[in-house]
Order: C-alpha cells, then sequence, then structure tokens
C-alpha cells in the first residue's frame, strides 16, 4: 500500500461519518451535530476505554413512558436504572498484578 492510499483510507476512517456515525447524531442538528460529529471522530480515534448504556432499552423506556404520559396512566417508578456497561477499548491497561509481574507501568 502506497503512502496515497494509506492517507485515503485515514481520511476516511477518521474524518467521515458512516452510517453507524450518523445513527448516534440521533435529532441533532445544525452546530450541535457538527460538535457532535468532531467529538465523537476525535474520540473514537483516540480509542478511550469507556462505560456506555443500552440506547435502545433507553429509547424504548422514553417512549413508553410518553405514550403512557399521553394515555394517562399513573407512573409508579420515577427512576429507572439502565446498568451500565464498560466498553474497552485501547486505553485500558493489564490488571494491576500482571503489571507488576512484568515491570510495566500503568
Amino acid at each position: 500500500m502506497d503512502a496515497a492510499t494509506g492517507d485515503f483510507d485515514e481520511l476516511i476512517e477518521f474524518r467521515t461519518l458512516l452510517d453507524e456515525d450518523r445513527e448516534l447524531l440521533g435529532g441533532k442538528r445544525g452546530a450541535t451535530a457538527l460538535g457532535f460529529a468532531l467529538l465523537l471522530k476525535h474520540y473514537s480515534r483516540v480509542n478511550l476505554t469507556t462505560f456506555g448504556q443500552d440506547a435502545r432499552t433507553m429509547a424504548n423506556l422514553a417512549v413508553t413512558r410518553a405514550v403512557g404520559r399521553l394515555t394517562g396512566q399513573q407512573i409508579t417508578e420515577r427512576e429507572m436504572i439502565i446498568p451500565p456497561s464498560l466498553v474497552v477499548r485501547g486505553t485500558t491497561a493489564p490488571p494491576a498484578e500482571q503489571r507488576r509481574a512484568t515491570n510495566e507501568a500503568p
């Protein structure tokens, strides 16, 4: 692969909104969408380990709640907890015991 092809691939990967990126933009418009897209592409390149929550579950709960309020249903649970999940990426260090065994810095 020559340098030009590598540069082009990097441009597409880190500067172009792919279909899965567009889904994350949701209903954002204008400057909000632009700012979110820039942060999304930057942090996807940095490959940070993060916490996430199931967006589909959150959306379903929100819609169910909204419909319930519109139809006059009594809401008994005011708060709902959606368990977070650890999304392990490139910035996660090995466990401390493993680092001590190999004398690696965190």
